[in-house]
């Protein structure tokens, strides 16, 4: 049997999971989550990762593991497994550490076993084109709303980072909008804070105002805006890149229902009838892309697309 583990490292949180290579399928009672600290000590984050991969290790044989992969946040050397992350009040501890070589003694594991890393809003669009909503599509966008905007623009099951029909490095989040950034606008944050100006109440989150929007038109006109940002941040990509489809993903979704009729309104504005879908594997999809990397033809063509500069 040849078994990946999947792990998807968050600002807040750790998860992972086994599947089946062979049948693509998850590994029973495999799945395993933590909440997570990050502004603590190193040791601390490390130990509750190794101790929430464990878990998952705990429910299948060590020796058929082909490998590990690892979706992450950046700024991080991919390649070599190497956190950059600093200042942004979350895993600064484990600057400049080889998370690689630390999860290799941690965990126990053969050196024959790979282990491999990606950013995350990349490993959700190769979880997606693999097996979730972007399967069988030859271009796929595919986006992830959350504590952060992120973005793949996904070509034969890659994301593409050097072309000129997308944006630099494939990364939206940083594109101009408003005087700031798209990240500001396509955010946990952005609800909770054009929330408080509007009616001077606190929300812990999206799902929480997604409730409140029953009977309350003010709210509802909040989702709406997110839905008109959104396409206005996106829309001069999804023309050049013109994908088969587009996936959403993230905490976001959770509203999904007050954006999503904005969303494909403002793209037929546009004459754009490009399906917009919803991620039904959700917070699985950056595992399973995590899972991925450990088919070493698919990691080599990646590792092609994303680390060499034409």
């Amino acid at each position: 049997m040849n078994i990946a583990i999947g792990i998807d490292i968050g600002g807040n949180h750790i998860s992972a999971l086994a599947i089946n290579l062979d049948t693509k399928t998850v590994i029973e009672n495999s799945f395993a989550t933590n909440i997570i600290n990050t502004k603590v000590d190193k040791d601390t984050i490390i130990n509750k990762w190794v101790a929430t991969i464990n878990k998952t290790i705990s429910t299948i044989n060590k020796k058929d593991i082909t490998g590990i992969g690892i979706a992450t946040p950046g700024p991080f050397d991919y390649e070599n497994g190497i956190s950059l992350i600093k200042g942004l009040q979350k895993l600064d501890s484990l600057y400049n550490t080889n998370i690689k070589e630390t999860l290799y003694n941690a965990l126990n594991l053969p050196k024959s076993t790979s282990i491999r890393f990606v950013n995350d809003a990349f490993s959700f669009g190769i979880g997606e084109a693999w097996i979730g909503k972007a399967i069988f599509k030859n271009k796929a966008a595919t986006f992830t709303f959350g504590t952060g905007f992120g973005s793949a623009f996904m070509k034969n099951g890659i994301p593409i980072v050097n072309s000129n029909s997308v944006p630099k490095d494939g990364f939206i989040y940083n594109t101009p909008f408003k005087g700031k950034i798209a990240d500001e606008f396509i955010s946990t944050r952005w609800f909770i804070k054009t929330y408080y100006e509007k009616t001077g109440n606190k929300i812990k989150g999206v799902k929480e105002l997604a409730d409140l929007a029953k009977d309350n038109t003010q709210v509802e006109n909040i989702f709406k805006t997110f839905g008109k940002h959104f396409v206005e941040i996106i829309l001069p990509y999804i023309k050049s890149f013109n994908p088969e489809v587009i996936v959403l993903g993230g905490n976001i979704t959770s509203g999904k229902h007050l954006f999503l009729p904005t969303i494909n309104e403002e793209l037929k504005k546009h004459k754009i009838e490009i399906p917009v879908e919803v991620s039904y594997l959700k917070e699985k999809a950056s595992i399973l892309g995590a899972c991925r990397l450990t088919d070493d033809d698919f990691y080599l063509s990646l590792k092609e697309k994303l680390y060499t500069r034409s």
